[in-house]
């Protein structure tokens, strides 16, 4: 990523942070050649830093500004979900997910056939998580592990492979459907390649 677009995209968003609610319209107008996929990016990993020092107000409105300018970049899909799209303010910090053969190169995440792309499920709920694994189990698919990720780890490896995701809130009862994907490729983020990528856009501030 270019130096100096990757400092535009900062105080872009020093000063979305800073302004008031009525300015954001005007100031995302103004800096309408900003908006684009490598905004999305250094927001989320600047929500990634504000998260690590405890500024939750700060991290959480990043990253529902990301997901919003995903969404209105066509980078997600905008079809509504059967089960629950649902924003980031919803979502605890830590969320579950189902992955298969943990630790391992072949390791890889659990997403369901939707139209053109895969989905993954992110559960609020450990238990809830547990559950819809056992019922894959059931219906003679492989039983995938129950792992803990930050929210916000989610969204950027969705983003970054162009995955959709579906919020299932504690409580919501969801049965695995017919088809299922699992993907080739492990599907955890490379936490060295994430931090090296956010340490270049923190040197930048």
């Amino acid at each position: 990523m270019n130096e100096q677009r990757t400092q535009a995209y900062l105080n872009l968003i020093n000063q979305l942070l800073s302004c008031n609610n009525s300015d954001e319209p005007r100031i995302l107008q103004e800096n309408r050649e900003l908006l684009d996929e490598g905004l999305v990016q250094v927001m989320v990993a600047v929500a990634q830093q504000y998260g690590n020092a405890g500024r939750e107000n700060e991290a959480r409105w990043l990253l529902n500004m990301a997901q919003q300018l995903a969404e209105a970049l066509g980078l997600f899909d905008s079809e509504p979900s059967s089960i629950s799209t649902g924003t980031f303010d919803q979502m605890p910090h830590t969320v579950y997910v189902l992955l298969y053969n943990v630790g391992t190169d072949n390791e890889g995440i659990h997403t369901i056939s939707n139209q053109e792309k895969n989905t993954i499920l992110i559960f609020e709920s450990s238990a809830d998580a547990s559950n819809f694994a056992r019922q894959l189990g059931e219906q003679n698919f492989p039983v995938p592990s129950v792992e803990a990720m930050k929210a916000e780890e989610i969204f950027l490896f969705c983003h970054q492979l162009g995955h959709n995701w579906e919020f299932v809130p504690k409580g919501k009862t969801i049965t695995p459907p017919s088809q299922r994907v699992e993907n080739e490729t492990p599907k955890k983020i490379k936490p060295e390649d994430y931090q090296v990528f956010l340490d270049n856009v923190l040197q930048l501030s």
